[in-house]
């Protein structure tokens, strides 16, 4: 599960607001709590501007009020990322610095057998959900990554913004269909069609999902209802669902956008990013494999370019209800022994620190106010900063996360990188990524080592975890010596 934009203050602030507290939500309970950096391979902007980046400096960090101010990373650098646990350059979706296609966890997941799927608050094209599908040298080509998503993957499920038939507030409208591909894909995707035609010309058809030889049309859904329906009983095998709202659930509804939460009414024909994880959560568990599932709380990141106190705060918490969404479904319909629950961010976005901070190196607290009274605190940034962000994780082989936790920052404790996770989950599934190049390289590999490690984290000390490869979880764990 991915908060946009989403750094250690904004999570504190939406605390404060919601709770009146910190330490409130039912994730920052998780036993595997870090923080983690997203740095790219290079920073600046595909094609033009690239260079290579610094990675992260803790001391100058918090030493220097505006070192997290550059060479940081975009949403589409940090989901490839993520998804293939491998650093590139920004803007890319799902390629490395040779602009070779990169393996994603979620066609990882389609090759054992599970289902897949990812949803979003924003468009289901954006940075993010694409990161985790497409193959792309830029984010910004929307109609060719609709038609990987819809074509040439093998997902069970997306959702997302970007109908072109409605406006920011739920109301008809007709936009543009790039978020969605184009007039033909649309169209085709209304009618339950399975050949397309991409510029059309040439036949494309959809993929079959579930191996059983057979095209698997897209079941569209729009009406909130029918997210609302899906949350119980039988399902489609396939479901692309896109609201009527054209590039987020509320984030960008008119109205008073520097008003307090809820001052502005919602749209109320738009469903909420935790009625769509309930109805995703209920497709995907159809298929006893199990399944991957990527949750983005995507317009924290909209409203932090913006500024939007107010909305980043509905935001944040609309992502904490999708959580704990995630979490009860576990608790209801499965267990912590076969289901892994990550919570984390791809950067922080608008450098939220609390009143008067600033150079040389001044980072005061976020001030609490009391529940549903705006905390104070204050935008030092419309952009995304270096910063490092939360990371929590339970369940079923969390436990290889400490492993993966070997810097520390002198206010965060130790830390992970973005990349580790995809690495950390192909791991536990039994994907060899160590060993992937390595006779190619002319190295050898040694005999598997057997270990049992005792590892305290030192960002909550009272969090230690003993790792033991015996356990169930563990069992397709190898770690290999590599020399040469």
């Amino acid at each position: 599960m991915i908060a946009d934009g989403m750094g250690f203050n904004t999570m504190i602030a939406a605390d404060y607001y919601q709770k009146g507290k910190t330490n409130a939500q039912q994730y920052q309970s998780f036993p595997i709590k870090y923080a983690m950096s997203h740095y790219p391979a290079k920073t600046g902007s595909y094609p033009d501007s690239m260079q290579w980046s610094s990675g992260y400096n803790p001391k100058a960090m918090w030493s220097d009020f505006n070192y997290a101010l550059s060479d940081f990373t975009e949403s589409a650098a940090s989901a490839t990322a993520l998804s293939t646990g491998v650093k590139t350059y920004n803007n890319s979706i799902g390629k490395d610095l040779d602009f070779k296609n990169l393996v994603h966890i979620t066609q990882i997941a389609k090759r054992m057998n599970k289902s897949a799927g990812v949803i979003t608050s924003v468009e289901w094209t954006h940075a993010t959900p694409a990161g985790f599908v497409a193959h792309n040298v830029t984010r910004d080509n929307y109609k060719q990554i609709a038609y990987e998503m819809l074509l040439e993957s093998k997902l069970d499920v997306i959702m997302g913004c970007g109908n072109p038939d409605y406006n920011n507030n739920g109301a008809s409208s007709h936009n543009t269909y790039q978020y969605v591909g184009d007039s033909l894909l649309w169209l085709g995707l209304k009618a339950g069609n399975t050949i397309f035609y991409p510029g059309g010309i040439t036949a494309d058809t959809v993929e079959d999902c579930n191996g059983d030889c057979i095209w698997d049309s897209w079941t569209l859904i729009q009406d909130r209802s029918e997210f609302q329906k899906l949350i119980t009983g039988d399902t489609p095998l396939r479901v692309l669902g896109v609201p009527k709202v054209f590039e987020t659930l509320q984030q960008s509804r008119s109205g008073d956008i520097n008003a307090n939460p809820y001052v502005i009414p919602f749209t109320t024909t738009v469903p909420t990013l935790a009625e769509m994880t309930n109805a995703t959560l209920n497709i995907l568990d159809n298929n006893p494999n199990g399944f991957f599932l990527l949750i983005e709380g995507g317009a924290i990141d909209w409203a932090a370019h913006l500024n939007q106190k107010g909305r980043l705060i509905e935001e944040q918490i609309d992502f904490n209800n999708a959580v704990d969404a995630v979490i009860h479904w576990v608790n209801e319909n499965s267990n912590w022994n076969e289901t892994l629950v990550i919570v984390t961010s791809d950067h922080e976005c608008g450098f939220v620190w609390g009143p008067g901070s600033g150079p040389p190196a001044t980072f005061n607290p976020i001030i609490n106010n009391g529940q549903n009274n705006l905390p104070e605190f204050s935008f030092y940034s419309n952009e995304h900063t270096n910063s490092l962000v939360p990371f929590f994780a339970k369940g079923a082989g969390s436990e290889i996360f400490v492993l993966f936790a070997d810097e520390t920052d002198p206010i965060r404790g130790r830390f992970i990188q973005n990349s580790e996770i995809a690495q950390g989950i192909k791991a536990i599934w039994g994907e060899n990524f160590f060993t992937d190049h390595i006779h190619f390289l002319g190295l050898k590999v040694s005999e598997k080592y057997n270990f049992e490690q005792n590892s305290t984290n030192s960002y909550y000390s009272t969090t230690g975890r003993i790792l033991n490869p015996q356990i169930k979880s563990f069992l397709s764990l190898n770690i290999f010596g590599i020399y040469e």
